[in-house]
């Protein structure tokens, strides 16, 4: 009986590491994502509404 509790507990206590680990790693890969389609399309952005570079960077 014990050994069954402690590998439930070991299961849920990995569980509840993995999660919040793999939701932080999804949202990391969709930052960089959102990060370098903002990249490439900054030319055509700029050309399209007509701002300029701007001045300090």
């Amino acid at each position: 009986m014990i050994a069954t509790r402690d590998t439930a507990l070991d299961s849920a206590i990995g569980r509840a590491r993995s999660r919040p680990l793999s939701f932080r790693v999804l949202m990391y890969v969709l930052a960089f994502i959102d990060r370098a389609n903002l990249g490439f399309v900054k030319s055509v952005l700029r050309a399209g509404t007509g701002l300029s570079e701007p001045l300090s960077h």
